[in-house]
Protein backbone atom coordinates (compact mmCIF):
# COMPACT_ATOMS: atom_id res chain seq x y z
CA UNK A 1 0.00 0.00 0.00
CA UNK A 2 2.98 2.84 1.03
CA UNK A 3 4.13 1.92 -2.55
CA UNK A 4 0.80 2.11 -4.14
CA UNK A 5 0.52 5.76 -2.69
CA UNK A 6 3.68 6.95 -3.86
CA UNK A 7 3.46 5.95 -7.16
CA UNK A 8 -0.05 6.62 -8.11
CA UNK A 9 -1.96 9.75 -8.90
CA UNK A 10 -3.83 10.32 -5.66
CA UNK A 11 -5.71 13.44 -7.37
CA UNK A 12 -7.72 11.09 -10.15
CA UNK A 13 -10.44 12.49 -11.56
CA UNK A 14 -12.67 9.96 -13.73
CA UNK A 15 -13.86 11.76 -16.76
CA UNK A 16 -15.88 9.72 -18.06
CA UNK A 17 -19.05 7.83 -16.78
CA UNK A 18 -21.99 6.00 -17.34
CA UNK A 19 -25.01 7.81 -18.30
CA UNK A 20 -27.72 4.67 -19.19
CA UNK A 21 -24.92 1.79 -20.08
CA UNK A 22 -26.10 -0.92 -17.70
CA UNK A 23 -22.39 -1.56 -15.62
CA UNK A 24 -21.12 -3.76 -13.21
CA UNK A 25 -19.34 -2.51 -10.38
CA UNK A 26 -17.08 -5.39 -8.29
CA UNK A 27 -14.61 -4.34 -6.07
CA UNK A 28 -12.95 -5.90 -3.21
CA UNK A 29 -14.16 -5.37 0.57
CA UNK A 30 -10.55 -5.70 1.71
CA UNK A 31 -9.08 -3.63 -1.38
CA UNK A 32 -6.26 -1.72 0.63
CA UNK A 33 -4.94 -0.15 -2.96
CA UNK A 34 -7.98 1.62 -4.18
CA UNK A 35 -10.47 3.30 -2.31
CA UNK A 36 -14.55 2.53 -3.21
CA UNK A 37 -15.22 6.20 -2.30
CA UNK A 38 -15.89 7.36 -5.57
CA UNK A 39 -18.46 4.85 -6.38
CA UNK A 40 -20.41 5.21 -3.39
CA UNK A 41 -20.80 8.99 -3.55
CA UNK A 42 -20.30 9.74 -6.98
CA UNK A 43 -23.81 10.56 -8.46
CA UNK A 44 -22.66 9.64 -11.76
CA UNK A 45 -22.02 5.98 -10.78
CA UNK A 46 -25.53 5.20 -9.45
CA UNK A 47 -28.85 4.80 -10.47
CA UNK A 48 -30.89 1.91 -12.14
CA UNK A 49 -28.25 0.79 -14.29
CA UNK A 50 -25.42 0.14 -12.42
CA UNK A 51 -24.63 -2.60 -10.27
CA UNK A 52 -22.47 -2.90 -7.45
CA UNK A 53 -20.56 -5.97 -6.41
CA UNK A 54 -18.92 -6.09 -2.95
CA UNK A 55 -16.66 -9.06 -3.04
CA UNK A 56 -15.89 -10.41 0.53
CA UNK A 57 -12.43 -11.80 0.70
CA UNK A 58 -11.19 -10.15 -2.11
CA UNK A 59 -8.43 -7.39 -1.64
CA UNK A 60 -7.46 -5.43 -4.95
CA UNK A 61 -7.45 -8.37 -7.32
CA UNK A 62 -11.08 -10.01 -6.36
CA UNK A 63 -11.42 -11.76 -10.08
CA UNK A 64 -8.15 -13.74 -8.51
CA UNK A 65 -9.13 -14.11 -4.74
CA UNK A 66 -12.55 -14.65 -4.50
CA UNK A 67 -13.44 -15.69 -8.66
CA UNK A 68 -16.87 -17.66 -7.81
CA UNK A 69 -18.52 -14.32 -6.22
CA UNK A 70 -16.84 -12.35 -9.10
CA UNK A 71 -18.49 -15.05 -12.03
CA UNK A 72 -22.08 -14.66 -9.47
CA UNK A 73 -22.02 -10.67 -9.91
CA UNK A 74 -21.77 -11.53 -13.73
CA UNK A 75 -24.44 -13.69 -13.64
CA UNK A 76 -26.52 -11.05 -11.65
CA UNK A 77 -26.01 -8.40 -14.23
CA UNK A 78 -26.52 -11.55 -17.22
CA UNK A 79 -29.91 -11.73 -15.08
CA UNK A 80 -31.10 -8.30 -14.94
CA UNK A 81 -30.43 -7.79 -18.76
CA UNK A 82 -32.21 -10.93 -19.83
CA UNK A 83 -35.48 -9.29 -17.46
CA UNK A 84 -34.64 -5.62 -18.52
CA UNK A 85 -34.34 -4.58 -15.51
CA UNK A 86 -31.14 -2.69 -16.30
Amino acid sequence: MAWAAAHFDDIYQARWSPQALPTLIVSGAQDQVVTQHLWQTEPAFTGPHILRRRIEGGGHFPWIENPEAVRASITDLTEQLDNGTT
